[in-house]
């Protein structure tokens, strides 16, 4: 019984032992290709990021009159994406506020003249309409 239950073992590892042994380049192949992509994505990353200014150099140099809709420099500074708190600091408080539904909003500016509209999940500026 004993010997019957070693010749089992033992032509379970032999079946089995190829299998280990084919897998391990398999494995440092694969894990070689990875390394591989990793280090063309750090270099990708690092070219993009040395096309990006300085985080200084991007500040704004037109002046802005503070809370200001009517100034057409404050106007042609919105972007998307901008922040309620940006969008207040360009343009002033909203004469109007309506909310379309949990997904938009808008703000109005000498009703109905200008308007900005806001995604209503992430409260950023998604467009804008002017006088």
């Amino acid at each position: 019984m004993k010997n019957n239950l070693l010749k089992i073992t033992v032509c379970i590892i032999i079946l089995i032992a190829p299998g280990f042994a084919l897998s391990e380049p398999a494995s440092e192949a694969r894990i070689a290709d990875l390394e591989h992509t990793v280090q063309n994505l750090q270099q990708r990353v690092a070219a993009l990021e040395a096309r990006l200014p300085p985080a200084d150099e991007g500040a704004r140099t037109t002046s802005i009159k503070p809370g200001n809709f009517h100034d057409k420099q404050n106007l042609r500074q919105l972007r998307t994406g901008m922040s309620e708190q940006d969008v207040e600091l360009l343009l002033g408080s909203p004469e109007k506020i309506r909310v379309y539904s949990k997904y938009s909003f808008n703000w109005f500016y000498n009703y109905p003249s200008c308007i900005v509209r806001f995604n209503a999940q992430s409260r950023k500026v998604v467009g804008w309409q002017e006088p």
